[in-house]
């Protein structure tokens, strides 16, 4: 009987330290839709990344491209448009982006501002911190209009991890960013 107590306390043991270990994951998104865009869907995009990890931005893409939503929507690689062999500036990006037939920049860490005939362009990594059992992450995602050069819609991410499954896990978070932009865009009517 003495036996059968100790089994069950380890597993009362057990099974209340397994979700701190395992992990939780909790995205904070708020979007914001610009009102001179209400009716603005995107179409054709390049999907662009500022200061990420490859693995972050590797996971997001092939998530990004699993996502159902998607499926009527155009978009590239933005390497793919602007090969890092060169300098790009605003207006070549411009250019490049709208002779290939594409509307908008989806941007992930990157800042747009447009000033007179040109775009500036910054790329951030958002603010991070970590641990061995927690990581936070902030980013800013944009839908930039490539023609008329200004933001559609700009998001807001906080992304929270805790535990050994999640934090610091740049593969978990790129994954799980693609599946609630997708959401997100969908939810406000971004995409069809």
């Amino acid at each position: 009987k003495f036996m059968i107590r100790v089994m069950r306390y380890r597993y009362f043991i057990v099974l209340l330290i397994l979700p701190v270990l395992l992990g939780l994951k909790k995205i904070d998104f708020k979007g914001y839709k610009d009102p001179d865009f209400l009716d603005y869907k995107i179409e054709t995009t390049i999907l662009c990344f500022g200061s990420t990890t490859m693995v972050l931005e590797e996971a997001f893409t092939k998530s990004f491209a699993k996502q159902k939503d998607i499926k009527n929507l155009n978009w590239i690689r933005c390497d793919d448009v602007f090969p890092p062999t060169r300098d790009w500036t605003g207006e070549t990006r411009r250019t490049q982006a709208l002779k290939l037939g594409y509307q908008s920049i989806l941007g992930i860490g990157i800042n747009f501002e447009a000033s007179g005939d040109a775009t500036y362009t910054s790329y951030g990594d958002g603010t991070a911190y970590s641990s061995a059992m927690t990581s936070q992450s902030e980013w800013e995602i944009v839908v930039f209009d490539m023609e008329l050069q200004k933001k559609v819609w700009v998001a807001k991410v906080g992304i929270t991890n805790k535990g050994t499954f999640y934090a610091n896990n740049a593969k978990n978070d790129g994954k799980a960013l693609a599946k609630r932009l997708v959401s997100e865009l969908k939810k406000s009517e971004m995409i069809n």
